[in-house]
């Protein structure tokens, strides 16, 4: 797992497989979030082998702690700006 980001004291990781995850490393709580699989992957991310080769940045929107309704955003790499979102299931 390669670390893309933080907000909020929490650690957003990307590994292999389109998995993505956030970490807060003072309660060791892991929110997992849906996987970024398959024909989506290779065409938000051409020639990446795992999803944190390619982003730039990644933000949560509002504490997972406080508020379970967040947004997670992961920034693409790229000339043109290129974001992917996800909620928590």
């Amino acid at each position: 797992l390669s670390c893309v980001g933080s907000s909020f004291g929490w650690l957003i990781l990307c590994g292999d497989c389109g998995l993505i995850k956030l970490l807060n490393p003072l309660t060791r709580e892991d929110i997992r979030l849906p996987y970024l699989l398959g024909f989506l992957f290779h065409i938000l991310m051409p020639g990446a082998d795992e999803v944190g080769d390619d982003i730039e940045e990644a933000v949560v929107s509002s504490d997972p702690t406080l508020d379970r309704d967040f947004v997670a955003i992961l920034f693409k790499r790229g000339v043109d700006i290129t974001y992917l979102t996800w909620r928590p299931r």
